[in-house]
């Protein structure tokens, strides 16, 4: 990590945004209701110590004499980011009222863009990149979960399973792809699965990687 990627990181960031981190009181509300601060006790994942450390990266980096931004700061503060569960308790007690989940959403994607994730996150886009996957199995295999079903595959249909990594690719799980086929051959429906379906994205979503979550939604509806 270099300090070119830290400016980036921050220079990622709206108005909105650095107007917020800079509004915040440092009440402290959010650190007592925050899961993983009180299970970790790591400060790094505290909401308010959070803002605290990137207001102090923004404000190194406004002031001419304000110095380097510090790359070890930021991969510590990059870690908390990801060790969030988005669950929103911080947000719910906000004197303020800001959206922080958002806010952690937009450090995520701007962490993600400027190479600042996570090194198992890395992985994951090399697995999508390869085989559209996460799990980085073969995609010339997503749809053997239905070999020796009664699995209509064609052009045109009224719905359309979409089955998802999860159900393609993991043992137990396949039996809910499975069943569903059954349901839906049950009920008499005019359905399919695609053909070249890829993964949804999700995970890139959570992670930051929107830019990349909506190129596999483009591929998946111009299948369909």
């Amino acid at each position: 990590m270099k300090t070119m990627q830290v400016e980036k990181f921050l220079d990622n960031f709206g108005r909105s945004e650095t107007v917020w981190m800079y509004a915040c009181s440092r009440c402290g509300e959010c650190v007592d209701v925050c899961p993983v601060y009180n299970e970790t006790a790591d400060k790094y994942t505290a909401p308010g110590f959070k803002i605290k450390k990137m207001r102090g990266l923004i404000t190194n980096k406004l002031l001419p004499f304000g110095g380097k931004p510090s790359v070890d700061g930021a991969k510590k503060i990059a870690k908390g980011l990801y060790e969030c569960t988005l669950c929103g308790r911080c947000w719910s007690v906000c004197p303020y009222n800001y959206d922080l989940v958002g806010l952690w959403e937009k450090c995520r994607e701007s962490a993600f863009e400027t190479g600042l994730a996570l090194e198992p996150l890395q992985q994951m886009v090399d697995a999508l990149n390869a085989e559209k996957n996460i799990f980085k199995r073969p995609h010339a295999r997503r749809t053997e979960w239905a070999k020796g079903l009664d699995i209509p595959i064609k052009e045109e249909a009224d719905t359309i399973f979409f089955v998802g990594c999860l159900l393609s690719y993991r043992g137990p799980l396949k039996n809910a792809a499975k069943a569903t086929a059954a349901i839906l051959n049950a009920a008499g429906e005019n359905w399919t699965i695609l053909k070249d379906e890829v993964c949804c994205g999700a995970p890139l979503k959570f992670s930051g990687g929107i830019r990349y979550q909506e190129q596999l939604m483009e591929t998946n509806i111009r299948a369909i």
